[in-house]
């Protein structure tokens, strides 16, 4: 029997495969709870986005992107190492901007959503 989380993670290679795409990014706590089977990256609950990303590749592989500050914490409390593979940004790297063009005004962490996506940039290889 396969777990929530390999279930979920073969919908979503299932979508990627369908839309060719290479891998996908989740970064809001309902999506977050969704492929985590309940954890949260909720830090203020008032928000859409979390304090971390998860990052699905096409060929199923699960990484979790976090800051130095936040990544203990959720390895410790909310996921597994054996579910997703850590991926530490320093806070340094998450605020700063970046070169990646975010296409909707609608991203309410624009500048994490730069750091996530450059760091996982570098997993699609």
């Amino acid at each position: 029997m396969i777990s929530e989380i390999e279930e979920k993670t073969q919908r979503l290679c299932e979508m990627l495969k369908a839309e060719r795409l290479a891998g996908v990014l989740l970064n809001a706590q309902h999506n977050f709870a969704w492929l985590t089977a309940g954890s949260s990256n909720g830090i203020d609950l008032s928000r859409d986005a979390g304090a971390s990303f998860l990052f699905v590749r096409a060929d199923g592989k699960r990484f979790v992107l976090a800051n130095n500050i936040e990544l203990p914490r959720l390895l410790a409390e909310e996921i597994s190492e054996t579910d997703f593979e850590p991926v530490q940004l320093s806070w340094q790297e998450e605020k700063a901007s970046g070169d990646a063009v975010i296409a909707k005004p609608a991203v309410a962490n624009a500048t994490v959503a730069t750091a996530a996506i450059t760091a996982f940039r570098r997993l699609c290889v």
